[in-house]
């Protein structure tokens, strides 16, 4: 189990520098004693990224347009019958969801579930190439970012011409130095006393990638 456990955090803090998006991972203490490791990494799931990442995003994303949402696959009725079943009717084949597969092909077409998940992302590169362009370029102007002290102003640079050129996505890294530079800009503002720069870390969020 402990091997699980840290397979899980591995997973989930892929790519993130050991830091998860996901509050809230349980202890390996709190992982019951379930007949193998499928199971094992299922529970971790449901108890840490479905309650602290997917069902906190639908509360927010629907109550912000006043909406209500249900999820029925969470009906405690089906989560029940779901945990009583073994790990093979579940996972088939290298392929999830088996038994719910065959049994929407009774009701739908196949081709309404079996193609690959759309999600909802932000399109945030489109943005930053288009409506959000001139505020983009305003906080990642290089003598603003060189006067302020805490980000590489070339390697900046070389990420954003990169995206704008449309040779590579870079809306993820971007987005994080603008959060930063507008952080900047309001203590600015405000008056507030920065704190003295540490460039190692925060370069590392454009250079890794440019």
């Amino acid at each position: 189990a402990r091997d699980d456990h840290e397979l899980y955090h591995r997973l989930m803090t892929f790519g993130r520098g050991g830091q998860s998006d996901s509050p809230g991972l349980i202890g390996i203490e709190d992982i019951p004693d379930l007949p193998d490791a499928t199971a094992r990494l299922i529970y971790c799931d449901m108890s840490s990224y479905l309650v602290g990442d997917i069902l906190v995003k639908l509360d927010r994303a629907t109550m912000a347009a006043g909406l209500e949402a249900r999820s029925p696959f969470l009906d405690h009725r089906i989560i029940e019958f779901a945990w009583r079943l073994p790990t093979s009717l579940k996972i088939r084949d290298g392929q999830g969801k088996w038994l719910l597969r065959r049994i929407l092909r009774r009701y739908l077409p196949e081709y309404l579930f079996e193609r690959p998940k759309q999600g909802f992302n932000v399109p945030i590169g489109p943005w930053l190439r288009g409506p959000l362009r001139d505020w983009a370029q305003g906080l990642l102007d290089m003598h603003r970012i060189r006067n302020d002290g805490f980000l590489d102003s070339r390697s900046v640079q070389a990420c954003w011409q990169e995206h704008l050129a449309g040779r590579r996505d870079q809306s993820r890294y971007l987005w994080s130095v603008l959060m930063i530079q507008s952080w900047l800009g309001a203590n600015c503002k405000a008056g507030a006393p920065l704190p003295a720069p540490d460039t190692a870390g925060i370069r590392c969020l454009v250079e890794a990638e440019s």
